[in-house]
């Protein structure tokens, strides 16, 4: 354990660095920020956002002590490297203007506060400003779910980085999945109407066209309430298409197979797919909405 005076501390960079009084060493604290979209106003933690969190910590956890259980590059890496990293994360309830004021706050305060990078967040609307306002403080950012392709833009987001490929690239594979393997003529989308939604539709819609398969698109905005899913499943019912493609953030899933179910939108006679990630529930109740739904999908 490191007893640290407050005259031994100095900046490089985007990194405290401290020297122990017992060693004379020097060790460099690299703190990041994370910012998700861990709730709805408050309420009902998102379970994936947690999972996130905890396996940044343990990756923090793993690279400080050298443990490699997991990833046997870091086995012993503490002893070769004098960087240790601490972090924090906070929630944005998937609101733009929350996101990029709590990391305003950050920023805005004095230098020896700064982080020395970002964590997230979780939407591509939310990283696109959060992204433009780090670079301008030298904070490079990193997201594991923001898919926009408006993010490779290098002079726009210099310091932006993803470990997960654009949107295109998954449309693109969507696209030959079902023109070459399921020989589909014509497809319902229904997608989010954000950055990430619009980006994933415009590349799509592109291939299709010029593939011969036939779509008509529905947008949902990012919080819909009831009426507006209704609608937006009533639409989709109304081209008579079996081929319905979902655009949009897997934690809503299954609203949609359930208001797809209510209007006889699931089952053999239709296929439905996702661009995403989708996160189904058990089924408890055999004859349930979700049941139905999922017979098919």
């Amino acid at each position: 354990n490191l007893r640290l005076k407050s005259n031994s501390t100095r900046r490089a960079g985007n990194v405290k660095v401290y020297n122990d009084p017992q060693t004379g060493e020097e060790i460099g604290i690299c703190h990041l920020n994370g910012y998700l979209w861990i709730s709805d106003e408050g309420i009902e933690p998102d379970v994936n956002s947690i999972d996130s969190i905890a396996g940044a910590l343990m990756a923090m956890h793993h690279v400080n002590t050298g443990d490699g259980s997991i990833v046997s590059e870091l086995e012993g890496i503490h002893t070769r490297c004098p960087v240790r990293f601490t972090g924090e994360f906070a929630d944005t309830m998937g609101n733009e203007l929350m996101a990029v004021s709590m990391l305003a706050r950050v920023v805005g305060g004095n230098d020896d506060s700064l982080p020395c990078g970002i964590l997230g967040a979780t939407r591509s609307a939310s990283v696109q400003p959060m992204s433009m306002l780090s670079a301008s403080y030298n904070l490079p950012q990193m997201s594991w779910e923001a898919t926009s392709d408006e993010l490779k833009d290098k002079e726009v987001y210099p310091l932006f980085a993803r470990v997960v490929v654009a949107s295109s690239a998954i449309a693109e594979a969507t696209y030959h999945h079902l023109s070459e393997n399921l020989k589909v003529k014509n497809i319902a989308i229904l997608y989010v109407n954000d950055g990430y939604g619009i980006s994933f539709l415009r590349t799509f819609q592109g291939l299709a066209q010029r593939g011969g398969i036939r779509s008509r698109a529905f947008a949902y905005p990012p919080a819909f309430t009831e009426d507006e899913l209704r609608e937006a499943v009533q639409s989709v019912k109304e081209t008579g298409y079996r081929y319905i493609f979902y655009i949009g953030f897997p934690e809503n899933v299954n609203f949609f197979l359930k208001e797809a179910a209510r209007q006889e939108l699931t089952g053999e006679d239709y296929f439905w797919f996702f661009g995403n990630e989708a996160m189904f529930e058990e089924i408890v109740d055999k004859d349930s909405l979700l049941d139905q739904a999922y017979n098919g999908v």
